[in-house]
């Protein structure tokens, strides 16, 4: 399946094919025992600047593996992030999530486990009123992945994702989290109105590549998804409402 490859992914980036080590779904993660470099860079930013992260490792995920098998199910899973951003509910990812990763053979196992982290990190029934971001979800994903890539191309992901969490730490920064401030028993709205400072605005698909400012985010990620053929779509049951970003609540 050949897919446009955007200026941040190299033309390299299918040399491996079918040669990486595997030892396992669970083999690859990233270390936990300590703090790296990569792991703290995705502290500080937004759910939604979170979510744009997790779309762009899906990107890579595609290019890396499109001559290897169908990856239409990862390029819809990027359009998916922009619809979460704004209407969190008219996502399902229940069928996906659900489905086993198997351990072998190789290709599969490991396209299966990179698409299970990328909607598990939009995924509504972990994200949709949680005032946390998905940050150790988006460092396994990005630690298998770098995996398995070839030298050359993991060297430009590695430039790659520290420009762009050093993007979004402008973009889209996280506010501090204080529980205090969510009372016993919240109603919904009372939840949502604690959540949406940290869901943020949605961030556009430019953010991925190149600069820009943060008055131009909104309009951006509206245009963008006015430019998508939502019934197309398996996991976004409606057209994502643009007009009441969830993270607009009570602005």
């Amino acid at each position: 399946m050949l897919i446009s490859r955007p200026d941040f992914i190299p033309d390299t980036i299918t040399d491996g094919g079918q040669n990486f080590e595997w030892l396992g779904k669970r083999a690859h993660v990233g270390p936990v025992e300590t703090r790296t470099k990569l792991l703290d860079s995705f502290a500080g930013i937004t759910s939604c600047g979170s979510f744009r992260i997790a779309s762009g490792l899906l990107i890579w995920t595609s290019h890396r593996f499109q001559n290897l098998l169908d990856v239409s199910s990862t390029l819809q899973l990027v359009d998916t992030s922009l619809a979460f951003m704004f209407d969190p509910l008219c996502v399902d990812l229940e069928a996906l999530m659900e489905e086993p990763v198997p351990d072998q053979p190789p290709v599969a196992s490991a396209f299966q486990l990179l698409r299970w982290y990328g909607a598990g990190s939009i995924y509504p029934g972990r994200w949709y009123r949680n005032a946390n971001a998905p940050r150790r979800d988006l460092y396994h994903f990005a630690c298998i992945l770098r995996h398995l890539l070839d030298r050359k191309s993991a060297k430009s992901f590695d430039a790659w994702i520290f420009r762009l969490t050093d993007r979004l730490h402008e973009l889209a920064p996280k506010p501090p989290l204080d529980e205090s401030l969510l009372p016993d028993d919240p109603t919904p709205e009372q939840i949502q109105a604690f959540v949406a400072p940290h869901w943020g605005l949605p961030v556009p698909f430019a953010a991925l590549s190149g600069d820009i400012q943060s008055n131009e985010m909104l309009p951006m990620a509206k245009a963008e998804a006015a430019a998508i053929d939502w019934s197309a779509n398996p996991y976004v049951r409606r057209n994502p409402d643009v007009q009441k970003p969830y993270g607009e609540f009570g602005r």
